[in-house]
């Protein structure tokens, strides 16, 4: 589906899927189970995490996490990262 997608000119969705599908195997230990991929708007790559401590600590991974997953996904899709927490 991903490339279909691809051709079609959707790089973002395919990506979007793969993240979402993917994401224990394409993220740094530290991010498996504390962070949920949310969505891949225009290279940013929003990811929730449970509460603000979790997000003050994994900030200075964002690094890392993009180098990763643009590593996994074979291309450089991902240009950035912001970490929110849930809604109250």
């Amino acid at each position: 589906m991903e490339e279909t997608l691809a051709k079609m000119g959707i790089p973002t969705v395919a990506a979007n899927l793969r993240i979402r599908r993917e994401w224990q195997d394409l993220v740094p230990r530290q991010w498996r189970d504390k962070a949920r991929p949310m969505v891949l708007e225009e290279g940013c790559l929003v990811v929730e995490v449970p509460s603000r401590m979790d997000a003050a600590l994994l900030r200075y991974g964002t690094a890392a996490l993009t180098e990763q997953v643009n590593a996994g996904l074979g291309s450089r899709v991902v240009t950035s990262v912001k970490i929110t927490t849930p809604r109250v």
